[in-house]
């Protein structure tokens, strides 16, 4: 049984796993440390799931596909060994949901269902020429 560790972190409602294999730095609110370079792509994740911010934050700096990201969330909960079989994928109703979370946990940890974040870009639909 395949199993990765992941970093589970909270946003209000919502639990997400993040591959622990991207992060590169936990803290601040949103700005790379002065010794860190120049400030990454920084995407708010409340703003993104809609819901409402409690404070600056905390953020998670993240490589994903050779990229820079920096994530805020609203906090960091620890790290969680996740089997690759607890997840399955997001069913296509949730399209927009997907192109930011490749799978939900099949089984609750600390009462939540945690949405694992996607760290490969989502593969462009292929068309078949007319």
């Amino acid at each position: 049984m395949l199993e990765n560790r992941y970093l589970l972190c909270r946003v209000e409602r919502y639990a997400v796993a993040i591959g622990i294999d991207a992060v590169r730095h936990i803290g601040g609110s949103g700005t790379a440390a002065p010794d860190r370079g120049p400030t990454p792509a920084s995407i708010d994740l409340r703003a993104l799931l809609q819901v409402p911010a409690h404070g600056p934050g905390v953020a998670v700096a993240l490589r994903i596909d050779g990229t820079d990201v920096s994530l805020t969330v609203e906090a960091v909960a620890h790290i969680e060994t996740i089997a690759q079989s607890d997840f399955a994928p997001l069913p296509p109703v949730f399209e927009h949901a997907r192109l930011l979370f490749d799978g939900a946990c099949r089984r609750a940890i600390g009462e939540q269902h945690p949405l694992r974040l996607r760290l490969q870009p989502v593969a462009a639909p292929a068309f078949a020429p007319l």
